[in-house]
């Protein structure tokens, strides 16, 4: 008898056109603490293989970066794992919507389904948001 295990862990590559992602429900909530080591984060889909849009749009990104996702009967959550590889991140305390210089970090929400607008959420290393 031979058996086939399958990861439970949904990964999509974007630089592979995985663009098409289905986010698991879960049934519970979490405390929002930059802790992905939860268990709950281990059930989230993972995407990964970004591309740069700037300086050079469509390039594949310099650093690795993983977005964990899924949402609960309340919440929509995201965990972001940024990975700079010479261990330097280019980050200044900032007003508000004044971190476009940084390395950041951007999720947008296309929630009126025109591929114009979106929600836009961002956050540099130092948590400027």
């Amino acid at each position: 008898m031979n058996l086939l295990l399958v990861a439970t862990t949904l990964v999509y590559i974007g630089r592979e056109n995985q663009v098409n992602v289905r986010i698991p429900r879960i049934e519970t909530d979490v405390t929002v603490d930059g802790n992905l080591n939860e268990p709950v984060w281990q059930q989230a889909a993972v995407l990964t293989g970004f591309s740069e849009f700037s300086p050079h749009d469509g390039i594949p990104a310099a650093d690795s970066t993983q977005v964990l996702v899924w949402y609960s009967p309340n919440a929509v959550y995201f965990g972001i794992r940024a990975f700079e590889l010479h261990g330097a991140p280019h980050a200044t305390l900032a007003d508000r919507d004044k971190i476009s210089a940084d390395d950041n970090v951007q999720i947008l929400l296309g929630t009126f389904h025109d591929h114009r607008q979106a929600y836009v959420f961002a956050v540099n290393p130092l948590g400027v948001q």
